[in-house]
């Protein structure tokens, strides 16, 4: 297993992506969701006798000095809950399942998805033909982005796949 890296180390890495809004170091303090047991010291709060978590956000931040684990993690972020989970993986295969699943980049509820390789990001491109029988690159910011609720049954895109930068 690749060796811990702090959470102030995947804040500096998520800021440094060219194109970015950026991620506070506060905020991610506050919603990050370890998913996994590697990482279960950075977990919400869960509420045991309902067995869910007391919400999407801690009182207080956790300290930037937290170690992360794992060698193949996505974080993802989802501004409508708002939730900002990191998942454990398997290896790369799952992250691509995960960024292409249905609840994944392509859908219009999720914001972000990061994945990191030994503690470090690991970039890749999503291409993609248009409902106009095109090849292109998948933006988050780009018009015909998602498939949102009112196009419910619309197909955006077709032979969609997912290639890892080297």
């Amino acid at each position: 297993m690749t060796e811990a890296f702090t959470l102030e180390e995947l804040i500096r890495q998520l800021n440094s992506r060219p194109g970015m809004d950026g991620y506070p170091a506060d905020f991610v303090a506050r919603f990050i969701d370890g998913r996994g047991p590697l990482n279960h010291r950075i977990q919400l709060p869960t509420n045991p006798d309902l067995m869910m978590r007391n919400g999407y956000e801690r009182i207080a931040p956790l300290p930037l000095d937290s170690l992360i684990y794992g060698d193949y993690l996505l974080l993802q972020w989802s501004s409508h809950e708002p939730s900002l989970e990191l998942f454990e993986l398997q290896n790369l295969s799952e992250a691509k399942d995960r960024v292409l699943a249905p609840a994944g980049l392509l859908n219009c509820w999720t914001d972000d998805q990061v994945v990191f390789l030994s503690g470090k990001i690991k970039e890749f491109v999503i291409r993609y033909i248009d409902r106009h029988g095109i090849l292109k690159i998948f933006r988050k910011d780009a018009p015909e982005r998602v498939q949102d609720d009112d196009d419910y049954g619309v197909v955006y895109y077709s032979d969609v796949t997912l290639e890892w930068a080297d």
